[in-house]
């Protein structure tokens, strides 16, 4: 059976009706997975030198997916606004 997960469609946020957007965008990441939803919730550090290990680089991943699934459901004017950012949080 496919993964309902990968068919879900990310909420799009345009500037308008925020906490609608938030609340739905909580419950997308949170079905990922719940280390995925932990990096929303804590702040990621990237390690000051290159991932080889096992455990920097699951880090890197977890915190990688919720940044992806945010920054894909917004448009690109609010993209602009948080394109610094490279924690989920």
């Amino acid at each position: 059976m496919k993964n309902r997960d990968m068919t879900r469609k990310i909420p799009l946020f345009d500037g308008t009706n925020f906490g609608f957007w938030k609340k739905r965008m909580s419950y997308y990441l949170m079905s990922i997975g719940p280390e995925v939803w932990q990096y929303v919730l804590d702040e990621y550090k990237a390690p000051p030198t290159c991932m080889t290990y096992q455990y920097g680089r699951k880090d890197y991943i977890s915190n990688a997916k919720p940044l992806n699934s945010i920054t894909s459901g917004i448009t690109e004017s609010e993209f602009t606004k948080a394109m610094g950012y490279d924690s989920a949080k």
